[in-house]
């Protein structure tokens, strides 16, 4: 046991350190030159990342304020996807597009689990039928059929070294893909998880992008990534069930 004390410094630190990196992003909008017009900053995968943060906080302190307000940021990104599950804020990024939209996917994931972990299940919440599920059939549509994610991308927002919008920029780093650990050790049988099982059945006919997604879907409960890039967290050990 950590001393008295001790506790109350680890805790104070640990809230100097939240809110220095605030980054919620509440009450900002997109408004202008952007197809994410319209859109609450609160779903930007910057603001999820803080988002977790404060809702550990919450946990450590026992404080069900802390803890809740990564449930706006959740909600925001959920209700604010388009109906064929695209994030706006995170695919316009030229040919980082779904590599960001698999940023966002990662908290989205993240804060999931830590509610999970506290009685909460959010992995089903919906808005007028658009929800977590539909955000990962969006990313598997897209490694059958790259070109549905062009018509975003080609705004070219900050795309980093990934100039190309059509040829995207997915490795095997676990900021792509912690999301499918999570998702299909918790719905394996969901029709998403069923369609990536079915590929992994015949990879001959599989395209480049189909291929990445199989690998890390045969790879779950297996090898560790060695690494827990931006999430702070290893795939194959804390996003799995």
């Amino acid at each position: 046991d950590v001393p008295s004390e001790e506790d109350q410094i680890i805790k104070k630190w640990f809230m100097k350190i939240v809110k220095k990196n605030k980054h919620l992003m509440y009450d900002q909008i997109y408004k202008k030159n952007t197809q994410a017009i319209g859109v609450p900053k609160r779903a930007h995968n910057h603001a999820l990342s803080s988002a977790i943060a404060h809702m550990e906080l919450g946990v450590l302190l026992n404080d069900e304020k802390l803890f809740r307000k990564a449930f706006k940021n959740f909600e925001a990104a959920i209700k604010y996807q388009r109906k064929d599950g695209s994030l706006p804020i995170e695919v316009r990024r030229g040919g980082r597009a779904m590599f960001y939209q698999g940023r966002a996917m990662n908290a989205l994931a993240v804060i999931a689990i830590i509610a999970e972990n506290q009685g909460y299940n959010i992995w089903d919440y919906e808005y007028k039928g658009k929800n977590y599920h539909n955000l990962v059939k969006f990313f598997i549509d897209f490694t059958e059929n790259n070109e549905i994610v062009f018509k975003y991308a080609k705004e070219m927002k900050s795309p980093g070294p990934a100039k190309d919008y059509k040829i995207q920029d997915l490795n095997r780093s676990s900021s792509n893909w912690g999301w499918l650990y999570a998702y299909v050790t918790r719905f394996p049988d969901h029709d998403n998880a069923k369609r990536i099982k079915n590929w992994s059945q015949n990879l001959s006919d599989l395209n480049n992008y189909q291929r990445k997604i199989v690998y890390q879907f045969n790879n779950v409960s297996k090898v560790g990534f060695g690494h827990a890039s931006w999430t702070v967290v290893e795939p194959n050990c804390h996003f799995t069930k």
